[in-house]
């Protein structure tokens, strides 16, 4: 399948851990159209000293780590626009895929990237958010951005105690300014006039960007809401090429082997999340199958 139409692949890659399995992911996904902005959080940067030195000499590896992100704090979010940005700064740069460090290619990369430049549209994951649903996460402050709630059950009942106490004193933030809310996966593939209308409406409001601070998971609904609440047409189909499984605890399922016939029938071109140990029968059997 020749593809060789079109501009270059930016990857941007969100990662935290496994630098040697990080390593292989991008080897994976390399070609003469592909590009790399990594962010590392802040917390691993020493983890990675060995990965940063076999990509010293790759000119189309681009590595950063400054902002410090807790699981579902807005840093997530202010990390992906960084490296956007970065990513935007090249004009050979045409199509933009966010992906984290647990995600492996499930095709070949020559098919995934002719997908996305043949079908000349947008694959973002949203769904509208209803208020009565989804109110606490835009409306009133959380304290993700402080607090690793995740990994603690006492801790997410503060946060809880902290949104309805503000809920029930009438304690609202600003709104957010938006018709509608949209919500979804924070992975997509995006062509690039939908990244500059992104970037561009996100670096023009100042004020806005200091609103998101303390908002949870702002990194899973922002890039829905700005898109589809665009003057523009931006066409975007509800299908973000990932195939992910969800379980208890909003927690992608980390897969396996047992998962091997679901992921190839998905017909998705990346899956995660991927555990170097736990899922190495199923990288080895993936990657038998892109030879």
């Amino acid at each position: 399948m020749n593809c060789n139409t079109g501009g270059k692949h930016a990857f941007l890659i969100g990662a935290f851990k496994n630098p040697d399995y990080l390593l292989k992911l991008v080897d994976s996904l390399d070609s003469e159209k592909s590009n790399f902005y990594i962010h590392v959080n802040r917390y691993n940067d020493c983890e990675f000293n060995e990965f940063r030195n076999n990509i010293s000499s790759r000119i189309n590896i681009h590595y950063y780590s400054i902002y410090k992100i807790k699981w579902g704090g807005s840093d997530m979010f202010f990390s992906q626009m960084f490296l956007l940005d970065k990513a935007l700064k090249d004009y050979e740069n045409e199509y933009f895929h966010f992906i984290t460090g647990q995600d492996i290619l499930i095709r070949p990369l020559n098919e995934f990237m002719f997908y996305v430049e043949e079908c000349k549209a947008n694959f973002l994951n949203y769904f509208i958010m209803q208020p009565s649903e989804w109110n606490y996460r835009y409306s009133y402050y959380s304290l993700y951005d402080i607090l690793d709630i995740r990994s603690n059950w006492l801790l997410k009942k503060i946060n809880s105690l902290f949104v309805r106490t503000q809920e029930f004193l009438h304690i609202k933030r600003t709104t957010m300014r938006f018709k509608q809310m949209y919500g979804g996966s924070g992975w997509w593939s995006l062509r690039k006039d939908a990244c500059q209308y992104l970037v561009s409406k996100w670096c023009e409001d100042k004020a806005f960007q200091k609103r998101i601070r303390f908002t949870h998971a702002p990194d899973e609904m922002l890039f829905q809401t700005y898109l589809l609440n665009s003057e523009k047409n931006i066409p975007i189909i509800n299908d973000n090429l990932r195939y992910i499984m969800w379980e208890g605890n909003s927690s992608p399922k980390t897969l396996t082997i047992d998962d091997y016939d679901d992921i190839i029938q998905s017909e998705k071109y990346l899956a995660r999340k991927i555990d170097p140990i736990a899922s190495q029968s199923l990288i080895e059997k993936i990657n038998r199958l892109k030879i």
